[in-house]
């Protein structure tokens, strides 16, 4: 039986590198990383650097492309 939690979220965890280019501050940015899960509920992508150490969300209205 899956927790609520995991009900919402979208686990990836791929080995793929990603580039998303996402609005962020007013300049269109982009970052090379993982996509560590995607968050339907709360409406966002968590992804990660290579190592897995750090990890960020971006909002799915910030997101640009994603390659």
């Amino acid at each position: 039986v899956r927790s609520r939690r995991q009900r919402q979220m979208c686990i990836r965890d791929s080995h793929t590198p990603t580039t998303i280019y996402y609005w962020n501050n007013g300049y269109i940015s982009n970052l090379y990383c993982y996509i560590k899960a995607v968050d339907v509920i709360e409406k966002h992508l968590i992804v990660s650097n290579e190592n897995g150490n750090q990890t960020r969300r971006i909002s799915f209205k910030d997101i640009c492309d994603v390659k």
